[in-house]
């Protein structure tokens, strides 16, 4: 499961290498990031594994080209992936870890006001190449609902990062302006407390909440 399964959905239509790692990055990789030689490593495992068969193709333009086409076998396997349950993997945001964790800096609030403002710029870049993308898209006829449904899930993937961002770039906004209006006094009085209080905190929530689920179990 994972990017091989990805890359022969991508595969339904005979694409080189080229064509797929371009079509990949305009289509898939505001959400399944990766690189180049992770993307051909994984259709020389493909190939070697029956699941595409990689076959040399004339071009125009030079030398032969490797094109690849989705075998009988990578079908089967591509409609059995799309039936198995889909799950949300747990998050890792290294941006949280050291907002949480900004304490440690001799100046929290400077450190975490750079941390803030530095990735504003990036999901704002993010943000606007989205919303080009789905400019483009909206000249469909029956944009968005009643597209083809070649260009509608897709959209609803490429919807998906657009609000994600959208609703990132309004949670950076927002923690700016409560970061801007703390006093240094507030600041320094949680410095070094801080981390231990939080640790009481949950720990007398979960000794609140446990007999209840515990008992929640039981029925």
């Amino acid at each position: 499961m994972g990017l091989q399964d990805i890359l022969l959905s991508l595969l339904r239509e005979p694409m080189s290498g080229t064509e797929l790692i371009h079509f990949f990055r305009g289509t898939i990789h505001h959400f399944w990031q990766t690189d180049l030689s992770q993307i051909y490593r994984a259709l020389e495992a493909l190939d070697r594994e029956g699941y595409v068969r990689a076959e040399s193709m004339p071009s125009s333009k030079g030398p032969a080209r490797k094109e690849y086409r989705l075998t009988k076998k990578g079908r089967t396997r591509l409609a059995g992936w799309l039936r198995q349950k889909a799950v949300v993997p747990p998050h890792k945001f290294e941006y949280l870890a050291k907002i949480f964790s900004v304490t440690a800096d001799a100046h929290p609030r400077k450190r975490a006001l750079e941390l803030m403002r530095s990735m504003r710029g990036e999901v704002i870049d993010a943000v606007v190449q989205l919303e080009a993308i789905e400019h483009l898209m909206s000249a469909t006829p029956g944009f968005p609902n009643d597209m083809p449904a070649n260009m509608f899930y897709p959209w609803l993937t490429l919807h998906h990062g657009l609000m994600r961002r959208r609703a990132l770039l309004e949670w950076i906004d927002e923690s700016i302006v409560r970061i801007e209006r703390r006093s240094s006094e507030a600041d320094n009085a949680g410095e070094s407390g801080c981390p231990a209080d939080l640790q009481r905190m949950l720990e007398d929530y979960r000794a609140e909440t446990e007999p209840f689920s515990q008992e929640s179990h039981r029925s």
